[in-house]
């Protein structure tokens, strides 16, 4: 699994806006990267990137759909 990104409050362009994030995941069936954007909060981008980051990773190992669900 990586992340990476423009989590802010600076660096964004107009091609790479603040809160564009991504995250790849490898593992022996093959590699998948998708791109986020999150917001222009930092802290709230980090949040983010590691909570889809680690969901995806429990897919990934066959965690029960129950154990994935969106909590706000």
């Amino acid at each position: 699994m990586s992340i990476t990104g423009i989590a802010g409050p600076d660096g964004g362009s107009d091609e790479k806006p603040v809160g564009t994030t991504w995250i790849a995941w490898a593992d022996r069936d093959g590699a998948q990267a998708e791109r986020h954007r999150f917001g222009a909060f930092r802290e709230r981008n980090r949040q983010l990137g590691t909570a889809v980051a680690l969901a995806g990773c429990l897919r990934r190992l066959g965690a029960p759909a129950g154990m994935l669900r969106d909590r706000e």
